[in-house]
């Protein structure tokens, strides 16, 4: 009796704690570099799309201090481009490290592009480019049969258009962000969000 409930409780131990025990926890900070272990803030990444390479159910990503871009302006371009997808039992988080203010700021379609599920995005801050953006020069953009990102940035965009049925985006929470001046939109949401 007593190896019968040896054996139950273990079985119990793993269904229940196996998830967080695989989980991994990565650093992206302002003055990281794409070739450290982003494992430790001490050897954090510099790039978001770095951890989000990396990423698995579960994993936390701690975002420090810094200013996050890139020059990509090709189509459903992003600073963060977030495809995969957590599990209901091991939601991937994207937060702010406690006492940091990182801020986003997209130069093509999107600041953070979300096509994945189960994810958390907290803390985090997106600013597009408005202050840049010459009137005369937008009006003349939205004549053209191909619009440029630099005058349609979006935020924080939720977007399935191009997965397949059953792997639309869903369970995303954004927490305690702050999006402004993306002349696109702030947060969008697009087609087969549940």
């Amino acid at each position: 009796m007593a190896r019968m409930r040896r054996i139950v409780f273990s079985i119990l131990w793993l269904v229940l704690f196996s998830p967080l025990a695989l989980a991994q926890v990565w650093h992206v900070s302002g003055d990281g570099k794409d070739t450290n272990d982003g494992k430790t803030p001490q050897t954090a990444f510099r790039s978001l799309q770095k951890a989000a390479e990396l990423v698995e159910p579960g994993d936390v990503v701690w975002i420090g201090d810094g200013t996050y871009t890139n020059d990509d302006t090709g189509n459903g371009s992003a600073v963060l481009s977030i495809t995969r997808s957590g599990r209901p039992d091991a939601w991937i988080s994207w937060k702010a490290r406690p006492g940091h203010k990182p801020v986003v700021r997209p130069v093509g379609w999107n600041g953070i592009h979300v096509s994945g599920s189960y994810h958390i995005l907290e803390g985090l801050t997106v600013v597009g480019n408005n202050d840049s953006i010459v009137l005369l020069a937008a009006q003349e953009d939205a004549k053209k049969p191909k619009p440029n990102p630099f005058f349609n940035t979006n935020g924080i965009f939720v977007n399935g258009r191009l997965n397949k049925p059953d792997q639309k985006p869903h369970h995303v929470i954004i927490r305690n962000c702050s999006v402004s001046k993306c002349a696109g939109g702030g947060l969008s949401g697009l087609k087969w969000i549940t």
